[in-house]
């Protein structure tokens, strides 16, 4: 019977001194049963902490079970969301894209397509929404130019995953798409299908050929207005040498005819000075000096201005008596003054100035011939001179019809008349010409003014001290 005892029971009776073939005393049984409450209180405890410790552990599991549910549930929605924006912005940038996109599987599945594609190759939805790339292939392939070599570089890259591609297509509408073509590439490096963008460069192509076009008929022109400079080039040579040798014959002829005026002028003089002469033929010997004396002028006028147009015209500036020198040229015109019934006066605040003399004298001799052909009868035309600043400024004034501002420049170019009439102001367009000449020398300017009431004013001013020119010290 002791064999079936629990080992702990047996372990008690031990200790309370009983033996297998003999049962315990009283005191025994006492202490026994004193242990065995004893063990089962300890059991009990034991018990309740192990139950209280599962009781513990369970709520913690339950806790720890519901925390990891609620961050799977928060990291799962996360990650939707991320998923959910990454698509949602992939396919905005395919629809936004100027270009058609298709993404073909592997398995040659429709995997992503944007509007774009299916606007430019005009395919029906409902043969995109199915999904197939071949029957997509077959359905394009009527659009196409060629479609035999078309069919046979798609195969080829599909045949070639890894391989990829860029070309151009011609459609039978006469439309040019540029293809491009590339592998989805895996991070392990194996393919998980085939992108293809096409995009319409039709209107780029037909830019890009009107720019040849443009170019081309561009350096044609070219060629034709290089021909065309060449030969005005060669016309200009043509006319500079004509015009040498007109100019030339000119001065040639103004030399030679300058020595017979001169011999007219010296003549004339002295048969105006005869006694014996009669008073017709007095005034026609006067008309004679003074014809004469005026082509004189315009003589020395041409060859000055064709000298200063070979390079430059030389000066002999001294400090003269201004007031002599226009008392000169008053009496050289005076026979015009009285043919015209014109008389000149003089107003000199300045009575020297630093010039030279004989083209001084001939710029006011000009001045003042133009001023009394344009000078109404029994009017006056006026010499003045006055000092400004570190200048001298010459002013001849008359009461004639004045010039046009329009045409205040253009009067002292060479040859410029603003009349038809020989007679008009500016004479043969010589006079005034040299008389710009002649200032712009002396380092000064040359001008018109309206003259009050009515009238024109030409200014010349002159530095007190003209820049000497290179080698015109002493040159005539």
């Amino acid at each position: 019977m002791t064999s079936q005892l629990h080992p702990l029971l047996r372990r008690l009776l031990r200790r309370s001194g009983a033996s297998p073939g003999e049962p315990p005393s009283e005191a025994a049984w006492d202490d026994l049963l004193a242990s065995l409450s004893r063990t089962y209180a300890e059991a009990d405890q034991d018990r309740y902490t192990l139950e209280r410790s599962i009781d513990i552990s369970s709520r913690e599991m339950q806790q720890l079970y519901q925390d990891l549910k609620v961050t799977s549930q928060s990291e799962l929605a996360h990650e939707r969301d991320r998923v959910m924006t990454s698509a949602a912005i992939v396919t905005a940038t395919q629809e936004a894209a100027p270009d058609g996109i298709l993404v073909i599987g592997e398995d040659r599945r429709v995997v992503a397509h944007n509007r774009r594609f299916a606007e430019m190759w005009r395919i029906p939805g409902q043969l995109l929404r199915r999904g197939d790339d071949r029957a997509l292939l077959g359905y394009v392939l009527a659009s196409v130019a060629d479609p035999d070599a078309f069919l046979q570089r798609v195969n080829a890259l599909y045949e070639n995953p890894f391989e990829s591609s860029r070309d151009e297509i011609l459609l039978v509408d006469e439309r040019v798409f540029d293809r491009h073509s590339a592998p989805v590439r895996l991070p392990d490096d194996r393919t998980a299908g085939r992108v293809w963008f096409f995009r319409d460069v039709t209107e780029s192509k037909r830019q890009h050929a009107a720019l040849e076009r443009a170019r081309a008929a561009a350096e044609a022109a070219g060629r034709e207005l290089q021909r065309s400079n060449d030969l005005v080039l060669a016309q200009n040579e043509a006319l500079r040498r004509l015009q040498r040798q007109k100019d030339e014959l000119a001065t040639l002829v103004v030399h030679d005819l300058k020595g017979l005026l001169t011999a007219i002028l010296c003549n004339s003089r002295a048969l105006h000075e005869a006694p014996h002469l009669a008073a017709d033929d007095r005034d026609a010997v006067r008309d004679i000096q003074t014809a004469a004396s005026t082509l004189h002028r315009m003589a020395l006028d041409l060859l000055d201005i064709g000298r200063n147009e070979d390079g430059g015209l030389p000066l002999s500036p001294i400090d003269l008596d201004l007031a002599a020198l226009v008392e000169g040229v008053v009496r050289n015109l005076r026979a015009q003054g009285s043919a015209r019934r014109v008389s000149v006066e003089t107003a000199l605040d300045v009575t020297e100035v630093h010039a030279d003399p004989d083209l001084l004298r001939r710029l006011l001799e000009n001045l003042v011939d133009n001023a009394m052909r344009f000078a109404p009868p029994g009017s006056a035309v006026r010499i003045e001179a006055t000092a400004r600043a570190e200048a001298v400024l010459l002013r001849v004034l008359d009461q004639g019809s004045g010039v046009p501002a329009a045409q205040r420049d253009r009067i002292f170019q060479k040859y410029v008349q603003l009349g038809e009439e020989p007679s008009s102001r500016g004479g043969r367009g010589l006079g005034l010409a040299f008389c710009r000449m002649v200032s712009e020398a002396h380092g000064g300017a040359i001008w018109v003014e309206d003259n009050q009431p009515r009238g024109s004013v030409f200014c010349v001013r002159l530095p007190r001290r003209p820049a000497e020119q290179p080698g015109s010290a002493g040159q005539k």
